[in-house]
């Protein structure tokens, strides 16, 4: 069983002591963009990986696809898949990879669902949520198997 942290659209706002917490104890912690100069310390994690958005000018990947239990799972921020209008172009590329799961951002709205048998997970914005409140995405995979679900800051 691993613990993943997903988090995205920080906009260079400091992190909250609380995510800092539980990023702490996860097995992973994925960035998707929007924010990727001011995360600090939790760029030190051990299995950090971080994928830059529209916002970023420091020089990492648009995307990002690993592996973990059987799970193969697309990292992007989204804007180049145009995810504000639909997910259309962003489940063909996660079909094209061959991923079973993809994690973006830059909607800022929070969003769990699943098409097309892809789980497809926005953790919404740590900073600045278009609706509610800060968020990000709390994520178990287990012998193959996604559980996921978001949690307000």
């Amino acid at each position: 069983m691993k613990t993943i942290v997903v988090f995205s659209d920080s906009h260079f706002s400091k992190i909250d002591d609380k995510l800092i917490k539980i990023i702490d104890e996860a097995d992973y912690v994925f960035f998707l963009g929007d924010g990727l100069n001011s995360l600090d310390k939790v760029l030190f994690h051990k299995n950090f990986i971080g994928v830059k958005g529209n916002c970023d000018s420091i020089n990492y990947s648009d995307e990002e696809v690993v592996e973990i239990e059987k799970v193969r799972i697309l990292l992007t921020h989204g804007h180049k898949y145009h995810v504000k209008r639909n997910l259309d172009e962003l489940i063909l590329r996660t079909e094209e990879l061959k991923c079973n799961a993809v994690f973006y951002g830059h909607t800022h709205i929070p969003k769990i669902d699943i098409t097309n048998s892809i789980t497809c997970i926005c953790p919404g914005s740590t900073s600045y949520p278009r609706f509610g409140n800060p968020s990000y995405a709390y994520v178990i995979i287990h012998e193959g198997k996604i559980v996921s679900k978001i949690v307000n800051l």
